[in-house]
């Protein structure tokens, strides 16, 4: 039992030092806008203008201030692109 957990204990702090040193791409304002537009592309069409209006001002205000907000999330430190 005890081998047992010192095996997972190894094969976790291997995980993790492998998974932790990956770099990840830096996040862009346009692929926040990019994923926004495919979002309102799944709406029904009659609130799809409405929504791709939406997304187009985030952009503008995230290639201002570098942040992104939406109803469900904001963050700042993107890409201005």
């Amino acid at each position: 039992m005890v081998r047992a957990a010192r095996l997972l204990a190894a094969i976790a702090a291997a995980v993790w030092v492998v998974g932790g040193t990956a770099q990840a791409a830096p996040m862009r304002c346009s692929d926040e806008h990019k994923t926004c537009v495919a979002a309102c592309q799944l709406r029904p069409l009659a609130v799809a203008p409405a929504c791709l209006s939406g997304c187009n001002a985030r952009r503008s205000n995230c290639l201002r201030s570098g942040c992104w907000s939406d109803s469900a999330k904001s963050y700042c430190g993107l890409l201005r692109q």
